[in-house]
């Protein structure tokens, strides 16, 4: 008998398949996280409307809160203009102020057959609306430009007062009656300017469409209005994770597959070989690492319309106190990229106009509001990126604006802050400085100031590259609840993963960069509370001995031997290395 020592056909396919199979995984797992395609336009709650036309987020937004309805054929009519009736019913819902029909209607011209008469009578003794000199109120007329945003501004307590209207308008100026409102409206994108920025047309009547925009931006950039409960999620990832409340006496243990709401003061403590995450809303997240003892001070929220008009509910401050360990900070922000730290020109409100002393003793929600009274004006406050996450340290503060931040305690009570993306604030020693995108700094001792800035070394790249599935998932989570752009740009601002896919691939140019200087990283050993410290805090790091790595030798950011970190040599912290831290008269 004849023995064949061919290989089986069978074999040789299977074997075939098996390498095309990990030839596919592995090419996945190389590529750049990408943003899904754009989808097509929608229908939305109306027929006329689709999820591309202008301001359709807004019309939705009324519409799911019970402010506006389809009219008799299912649409909205959005280039119709509005009438002085159905403004009436508009901020009656908006107010949430019940309808009395026993209230007398206090204008001459609306009658007791008007359908609108309630509404009417109602945002009437509510001091809404007051109609006209003569005693009346126009309800089937059209609402003027003008008396559309002085309506709206009606509904809050927010001062109409300092702003100024642009120069470059022709039909209007400081003599108008209704000067300070159309002010307001336009500095805050509530209302626009017509004509390539020279008319308002404040005599013209306000279209549907254009109404329902400036009530949908100002119920969710007035304070007093957008204010929400906000709701953390707390999730065991994996081993032991453990809460103890204001006035409890034990910590009870979170089972793994559990979730539970996070309260003010609740102390939260992951064990050895343990993490956790706390998931809020509008998905920003927080990772706790092993070994890390977190406490949640306080929270706010802040209501804001999302892309396809529901309403969403973002973090508008949260205080935070990390004592011990790691925890990964994901904070939720409007499209931005941010690869360089805020110019001087720029830190000139909110946290940046107070002292570094005061920054750092003030506590919660008192820093809150001692920025809050130095910031911008409330009607172009939201405009700009502020502080959102308050981090206290044992020996400083780290004051987050966004997106993508890790902060390290150990527990000699040194600390590690690292940016991937966004920008955050260092405080500590009486000294304020700010990261950008791929930058860290230190607090090595009780009242020294941070550390020179350096770009992240490669023991922190390859940390964030260890979590970059973590990170990714968050970047998606945030892009589905981003808040809808109320002044939309003319090139579409880059999404949130798009912004990590950048921040990675600087990485792999400071990875680069380090190999061609002759550095040698190993690990992130200051990542954990009980590991070794590459970075030069307490030991020799892992650069040469000879210190071959820097020009002037040692590193002078270290505090006890001679890390890579050398502010004027040759590695991560080189201050010149690879750029990365770089009509019928006023309604009264």
């Amino acid at each position: 008998m004849i023995t064949s020592n061919r290989t089986p056909k069978y074999l040789l396919i299977f074997g075939f398949i098996l390498l095309l199979m990990c030839g596919f995984i592995t090419f996945t797992m190389n590529q750049p996280l990408q943003s899904a395609d754009p989808p097509s336009p929608a229908a939305t709650t109306f027929t006329d409307m689709t999820s591309a036309d202008p301001d359709s987020s807004f019309a939705n937004y009324l519409f799911k809160k019970g402010i506006i309805d389809t009219l008799a054929d299912g649409g909205f009519h959005p280039s119709e203009p509005l009438t002085r009736a159905q403004a009436a019913v508009f901020i009656v819902k908006a107010t949430g102020l019940s309808v009395d029909s026993a209230l007398t209607i206090p204008f001459s011209d609306v009658s007791e057959t008007h359908w609108a008469k309630d509404y009417i009578a109602t945002a009437a003794n509510a001091l809404y609306v007051s109609g006209f000199p003569d005693g009346s109120y126009h309800p089937d007329e059209q609402l003027t430009r003008a008396q559309a945003i002085s309506l709206i501004l009606r509904l809050s307590k927010q001062p109409i007062t300092g702003a100024k209207l642009p120069t470059s308008l022709t039909d209007i100026n400081s003599s108008h009656w209704a000067t300070p409102s159309i002010a307001i409206g336009i500095a805050s994108s509530m209302v626009r300017i017509i004509d390539g920025d020279k008319q308002y047309l404040p005599d013209s009547p306000i279209t549907r469409i254009d109404f329902a925009h400036a009530l949908g931006t100002f119920l969710t950039q007035a304070p007093d209005l957008y204010t929400a409960a906000l709701e953390g999620k707390l999730k065991p990832l994996e081993g032991n994770t453990t809460v103890l409340s204001t006035g409890s006496q034990r910590e009870i243990e979170i089972i793994i597959g559990n979730e539970i709401t996070v309260k003010a003061g609740d102390i939260i403590k992951t064990g050895v070989k343990s993490s956790a995450e706390i998931n809020y809303p509008d998905g920003s997240r927080m990772l706790l690492e092993e070994n890390t003892q977190l406490t949640v001070a306080e929270f706010k929220g802040r209501k804001y319309v999302k892309a396809d008009g529901n309403e969403g509910i973002a973090i508008d401050w949260l205080d935070t106190k990390l004592k011990q360990g790691t925890v990964f900070y994901a904070l939720a922000t409007k499209h931005e990229t941010t690869k360089t730290p805020p110019s001087a020109e720029n830190q000139k409100t909110g946290l940046n106009k107070l002292s570094n002393q005061l920054l750092a003793s003030l506590g919660g929600w008192d820093l809150f509001a001692a920025a809050a009274q130095q910031q911008a004006p409330w009607y172009v406050a939201n405009k700009d990126k502020k502080v959102k996450i308050k981090v206290d340290m044992p020996w400083g503060v780290a004051s987050i604006r966004g997106t993508f931040v890790k902060i390290t305690v150990l527990p000699n009570g040194q600390s590690i802050v690292n940016c991937l993306t966004g920008d955050v604030q260092v405080t500590s020693g009486g000294v304020t400085i700010t990261l950008g995108e791929n930058q860290s700094t230190q607090i090595t001792q009780e009242g020294s100031p941070p550390t020179s800035i350096t770009s992240d070394s490669s023991g922190e790249v390859q940390y964030f590259v260890s979590e970059k599935s973590w990170i990714n998932q968050t970047a998606q989570i945030i892009d589905q609840n981003q808040e809808t752009l109320i002044d939309p740009p003319t090139i579409p601002p880059p999404t949130t993963v798009e912004v990590i896919d950048d921040a990675f691939s600087n990485q792999n140019n400071i990875g680069q960069s380090d190999k061609n200087e002759g550095n040698n990283y190993n690990g992130h050993g200051n990542n954990s509370p009980n590991g070794n410290d590459n970075s030069g805090v307490n030991g020799n790091g892992n650069s040469n001995n000879s210190g071959s790595s820097s020009n002037n030798g040692n590193d002078n950011s270290s505090s006890n031997g001679n890390g890579s970190s050398n502010a004027n040599g040759n590695g991560n912290g080189n201050s010149n290395g690879n750029g990365n831290s770089n009509g019928h008269g006023h309604d009264k």
